[in-house]
């Protein structure tokens, strides 16, 4: 089985080396959920799916180059609360 947290990072150095940056807070987010799930020793694959389905949308396709979306945001906040039970800085 692939380590999801190994294989993002991965992915998030490539699309650095081709030169895509971050262009929002909504990836940065996503980020953060990562973190944290790291931290407490999470599955990240498992919590990011619950996320996913409270926010509307797929966490696994928010890239570096992903526009900002303010509905989104929140909708990704209000879940991550829901979820993880802390409150996004970002």
């Amino acid at each position: 089985m692939v380590d999801y947290l190994a294989w993002l990072h991965d992915v998030r150095k490539s699309l650095q080396r081709e030169g895509v940056v971050s262009v929002g807070r909504l990836y940065d987010a996503v980020e953060e959920v990562d973190r944290i799930c790291q931290a407490r020793g999470l599955d990240a694959v498992k919590v990011k799916g619950e996320i996913s389905m409270k926010a509307g949308f797929f966490l696994a396709i928010v890239f570096p180059h992903t526009p900002d979306d303010t509905e989104k945001l929140e909708k990704l906040r209000a879940a991550a609360r829901d979820v993880l039970g802390v409150s996004l800085t970002v």
